[in-house]
């Protein structure tokens, strides 16, 4: 089992991750850190971990290759059975490895494991789990859930792949959204299996790619999903759902980024974003409406936030301290 974070100026998060990782009791356990030419230290905190446990493999960029490129590389160096792809600030919770193997090998029809995931948000300390609607638990058919995935999908630092997956679906596309459009890829081709049990957390932060798209950005992705979903093993009926489905994520995508513009008083890219959904036929009158009056009254005095009641680290916690059963 091998574990990837790729990592780039991460160096004060990085740790958490790490021992989030090298805390699961799985048998032959692989970290493997792709450093994407980080200038923080980041070489130096691996380092330390790799003297003292010869689990952790580094490799350092000489330059930076971009985000998608580096989560690449880590995946293609992948040489064990399964693999997860955990970005830099998040965490797995403890067992998670241990119960994901447990069900891949006790259907091993099945070619991912999908457990729910608790996001955090490190500005106000909410958190919840996502999927929160949508999914049962149990071994999903091939191809019949690909909607579903776009709709309410779970996030690939919860999700143990095997290797035919890689070896099958080849590489990843250069989109904000390639999570998203890798596991919905892999829904069309291989059974998969579902956990509502949560198993690992991801750090929402403001900066996140998805929350700071550009029109560009957005179409580039609507045309990206929607050529690759085309060109999925499906049924007609649930390709129609699955290019519908793209649309809603798109959109969806949109809005928020659309909300966090406004929040960050970035005001230019309130307007172009706006600009952009109002040519896809995205805003509603009453929506329009409320844009135009936002961008006429500008961004106003930005609310002092309260330091967040919880840490990152208290909800890892209280997750780990969970009983193991669906929320």
């Amino acid at each position: 089992m091998t574990v990837v974070i790729p990592t780039r100026q991460r160096a004060h998060v990085l740790p958490t991750a790490m021992e989030s990782v090298l805390g699961q009791d799985v048998p032959a356990l692989r970290l493997l850190v792709c450093d994407n030419a980080s200038e923080d230290g980041t070489a130096e905190v691996v380092r330390r971990y790799a003297a003292r446990d010869p689990r952790v493999v580094f490799h350092r960029h000489p330059q930076d290759i971009g985000a998608t490129a580096n989560f690449q590389w880590g995946m293609d160096a992948v040489g064990t059975d399964h693999f997860l792809l955990l970005s830099d600030d998040d965490a797995l919770l403890p067992g998670f490895l241990a119960r994901a193997l447990r069900t891949l090998r006790a259907r091993p029809e099945a070619a991912m494991f999908c457990g729910a995931s608790v996001v955090y948000d490190t500005r106000t300390g909410e958190h919840r789990v996502r999927p929160d609607r949508g999914w049962e638990e149990g071994v999903h058919a091939a191809g019949e859930h690909v909607a579903r995935i776009l709709e309410h999908h779970f996030l690939w630092t919860g999700v143990v792949f095997h290797a035919r997956v890689r070896e099958t679906l080849g590489r990843f596309e250069p989109v904000p959204l390639v999570d998203v459009l890798y596991l919905a890829k892999a829904a069309a081709s291989f059974p998969f299996a579902v956990s509502l049990l949560p198993g690992a957390v991801f750090r929402m932060t403001g900066t996140n790619a998805h929350l700071t798209v550009t029109p560009s950005d957005l179409e580039r992705t609507r045309i990206t999903m929607q050529a690759a979903v085309r060109a999925l093993p499906l049924a007609p009926a649930r390709l129609q759902e699955a290019q519908e489905a793209v649309e809603d994520n798109v959109r969806g995508v949109a809005n928020r980024a659309l909300r966090e513009a406004y929040a960050a008083r970035r005001m230019d890219a309130h307007a172009a974003l706006a600009a952009y959904m109002d040519g896809c036929g995205w805003l509603s009158a009453g929506k329009r409406l409320r844009v135009a009056l936002k961008r006429r009254l500008g961004p106003g005095r930005r609310p002092r936030r309260a330091r967040p009641a919880l840490s990152f680290e208290d909800v890892v916690r209280m997750y780990a301290a969970a009983p193991e059963e669906n929320p």
